[in-house]
Parts: C-alpha cells; sequence; structure tokens
C-alpha cells in the first residue's frame, strides 16, 4: 500500500500544495532559520551524523533507519543546477545533506516566487510526493549541494506504513502551506486597503 493511501490524500493535497504565488520559510524574508542551517565557520558533521540528526531519520528506530540508509542515493547538484523542476515525477524524496536550496515556481527569469529556502537534515519535494502528483515547483541548489534521495518504491516498503513518518512529512507540508498561506496574505493585504480605499472615496472634482 502506498503512502498516498495510507494518508488522506484530499487532506495532503490541501495542506500540502505551497501556493504558487509568494515567498515563505525563508531566514531572508524574516523567517527564523532552520535547526540543521549551519554557518560556515561551525564546521561539518560526517554524513553519517548528518542523516542520523535529520528529522526523517532521527524519529525511526535504529535497525529502520539504517535499512533506510541502504536505500539512499547520494547526489551532487552544482550551483544553480536543479534537483527538480516542475512537472518532473515526484518518485524520489529528498534530504540535504549539505549547501542550500531555494525552491520556487515560474520558469521566466524575473518572474520567480520563492516558496522556500532550506538547508542541512531538511527534506525537499515532500507536498508532491506524499500526494503522487507531478512536482508544482522546482528546486534550485543556491550554492553546491548533496542530497539524498529515497525512491519512492523503497519508501513504501520502509516507510509507507510507519506512522511517525507519515506524521512529520503531513506536518512539514502543512507548516510550509500555512506559511505560504500567510506570507501571501501579508504581501495582498496593503494592495487590497488600499482598493477599499480607493472604492470608498468619492471621486475628486
Amino acid at each position: 500500500m502506498s503512502c498516498a493511501q495510507i494518508i488522506d490524500r484530499p487532506h495532503l493535497a490541501e495542506a500540502g500544495t505551497f501556493v504558487p504565488k509568494r515567498a515563505c520559510y525563508s531566514p531572508e524574508l524574516g523567517m527564523a532559520p532552520s535547526i540543521f542551517s549551519r554557518r560556515k565557520d561551525q564546521g561539518g558533521r560526517g554524513k553519517g551524523d548528518v542523516l542520523d540528526q535529520a528529522p526523517l531519520l532521527a524519529l525511526l528506530e535504529p535497525d529502520l533507519r539504517q535499512r533506510v540508509r541502504k536505500r539512499l542515493n547520494r547526489r551532487r547538484v552544482g550551483s544553480g543546477k536543479p534537483i527538480y523542476r516542475v512537472g518532473d515525477p515526484s518518485d524520489e524524496l529528498f534530504v540535504i545533506e549539505s549547501g542550500r536550496v531555494r525552491v520556487f515556481v515560474g520558469e521566466r527569469a524575473g518572474q520567480e516566487r520563492v516558496l522556500q529556502f532550506v538547508g542541512q537534515g531538511e527534506i525537499i519535494g515532500e507536498s508532491a510526493f506524499m500526494a503522487e502528483t507531478p512536482h508544482m515547483t522546482t528546486a534550485v541548489a543556491i550554492d553546491d549541494v548533496c542530497v539524498w534521495a529515497l525512491p519512492r518504491a523503497d519508501f513504501d516498503i520502509l516507510l509507507g506504513k510507519h506512522e511517525g513518518a507519515l506524521r512529520y512529512l503531513g506536518s512539514v507540508a502543512a507548516e510550509r502551506q500555512a506559511q505560504a498561506n500567510a506570507r501571501l496574505a501579508a504581501e495582498t493585504a496593503p494592495e487590497e486597503l488600499r482598493s477599499g480605499d480607493s472604492a470608498g472615496r468619492a471621486p475628486s472634482r
């Protein structure tokens, strides 16, 4: 049974699909940095430590964690290169080992709408992965990035019925959706107020 069959898919689609208009989840936008983000002068950790401390793997039992790690595929993505694009199949879930990633919608230069910035230990592509739909966003490496990819088939076998993992993925998708909605509301409110104010004034003579 697939993960999307275990979780209420309509609910996840509503809670986990990013709003394709405004930026969110970003230190540059005044949001709190990720607990897994680190400054360059703080030094690095071993690959095993990074994976073990990533929330998705940290909540797993030790034996299951090792089984999941054996199914992960490590990739290096150069700065400016995509990890996935809009329309790509969401057949893998990604965990960031190092580097930063920008997730956005819009394909034309200068018309991108940034949704989030993610870093070490965080997951990306979770909304489309859980809903089993093509990606609605593009994820591009800000600097050189290392990611671990878990294929859907392995996820379904190892974590498809793991309540903790499914709850975590659902909560990440819902939190990012809420942040996107809040950002959208904050940016559109002044426009709405100005429109309302103009409509309430008598035209000048």
